[in-house]
């Protein structure tokens, strides 16, 4: 699918009155628009017949409402509500004395005055998109005696349980479980609500288009029976920063993750059913790397990789897959008409396998083990400290030495003399022994 299909769908969106449409719209460039008019693709084609038969049923005034009539059946289908006063709003079950039967798409758009709607018990079916942008809306009444719808705490559902068609969008639980048993989720029923968590139940098929678009969710666990996400299912979901696929999934239609800037990984089932990922699905969200199972067949052009405006790349955009696959082929895929050109990397899972086991390891490492990229340091600095400790010691012995020395010297030096001393004493008084000696002996001899 090409560019000029991805502006076709989002004309229709918002001829069907899904303003919603205009925040991803709005991105497009007046060129890419005129491209639409100068299609001659045949889903355009086909969609522009469509719209021409539409335009030619009648439409007819009543009051507030707009209605036509269908022939085969006689009964009426609402158009048009243009009241603005009622806060709390009951549909009529006729107008001009026509049963009616259905609530036409997105009848209701807008209209934040409303705080609670009641559907008569003739209106057996609700078009897409019924009650968007009724930001006020808190509770749907079905009166008593409808076969065809039912109320759940205010939610809308059909009677059999298989759809849920609307979460008031003014609601203020955070947290909602979608009854057992339903299989679809119809067109923005759950879209801009301040729910930050849903739970799925194990019977969910399709999640519609819109159906959460804007939301507050902040965590999304989808579930194995889930096959199709459509478009815009889960578009601008700021609060969400990653998903993960189950092996059940098989189609994800257009857009249906744009704008989500937070998101920063999805999983992809390795043995899943997903087949294909259409245009836009991911463009202006947080990813800078996926790795896409080699069940996909089919990638529609920006896809991946890229920004709102879906010209301008995310830089070093890594795509992992299967050598050969399509994930290989979308990084180089390219449509000269439309001046598409993809230029992103591409590497094999096993390769990331690698790189995660050697970034595992390494943490391990460094956690287990301090000593071998701090130790080196470490030891320098012990051996500083070691040796500073031994110089201390060695000055402050060396200091001790040297008193000890000196003291030791000094001692000598008083004994050496004290005992010049003596001797000198010991010289100076030998001669007066002599003389005390002679004089005896001279006294002796006088006397003899």
């Amino acid at each position: 699918m090409r560019k000029k299909e991805t502006i076709a769908i989002l004309l229709t969106v918002m001829l069907a009155g899904t303003s919603a449409a205009f925040a991803f719209g709005a991105n497009v460039s007046a060129e890419e628009e005129s491209s639409v008019e100068d299609s001659t693709d045949d889903e355009s084609e086909d969609a522009s017949s469509a719209d021409d038969e539409e335009s030619d049923i009648e439409v007819f005034t009543s009051g507030d409402y707009g209605y036509t009539v269908d022939e085969d059946t006689g009964t009426a289908t609402l158009t048009v509500y243009n009241g603005m006063s009622d806060t709390d709003l009951i549909l009529p079950d006729t107008v001009d004395g026509v049963t009616i039967s259905k609530l036409g798409n997105a009848v209701l758009l807008n209209h934040t005055e409303l705080e609670t709607v009641t559907i008569p018990e003739t209106v057996e079916e609700i078009g897409d998109s019924c009650f968007y942008g009724c930001t006020a809306l808190e509770e749907i009444v079905v009166e008593d005696g409808n076969t065809a719808l039912q109320a759940e705490d205010g939610v809308l559902y059909s009677a059999d349980g298989l759809y849920l068609i609307y979460y008031p969008t003014a609601k203020a639980d955070t947290s909602y479980s979608i009854a057992d048993g339903v299989m679809q989720i119809m067109p923005s029923a759950f879209a801009q609500t301040c729910l930050t968590d849903v739970v799925f139940p194990d019977t969910l098929l399709y999640i519609d288009s819109w159906a959460f678009a804007y939301s507050s969710l902040e965590t999304l666990n989808l579930p194995e029976s889930l096959t199709e996400i459509g478009q815009y299912a889960f578009s601008y979901c700021t609060g969400l920063t990653e998903v993960t696929f189950p092996d059940s999934l098989e189609l994800m239609e257009a857009a249906c993750f744009a704008g989500c800037e937070n998101l920063t990984e999805v999983t992809f089932s390795d043995a899943g059913n997903l087949a294909t990922i259409q245009m836009a699905a991911f463009v202006g969200t947080g990813l800078t790397e996926v790795t896409i199972p080699s069940s996909v067949s089919e990638i529609g052009f920006c896809a991946f990789g890229y920004e709102l405006d879906m010209d301008t790349t995310v830089s070093g955009f890594v795509v992992y897959g299967v050598t050969g696959s399509q994930a290989q082929t979308y990084c180089t895929d390219s449509d000269d008409e439309n001046d598409y050109s993809n230029n992103f990397t591409f590497r094999t899972i096993s390769s990331k396998n690698e790189v995660a086991t050697d970034t595992t390891e390494t943490g391990m490492d460094s956690s287990e083990s301090f000593l071998d990229k701090y130790g080196m340091w470490i030891f320098i600095d012990g051996v500083a400290v070691l040796v500073l400790i031994v110089g201390i010691i060695l000055i402050v012995s060396g200091n001790r030495k040297g008193k000890t020395d000196k003291d030791k010297m000094n001692r000598q030096s008083r004994k050496k003399a004290e005992k010049a001393i003596d001797d000198t004493l010991k010289q100076k008084q030998k001669p007066d022994v002599e003389e005390v000696s002679d004089e005896n002996n001279t006294s002796g001899g006088d006397q003899q």
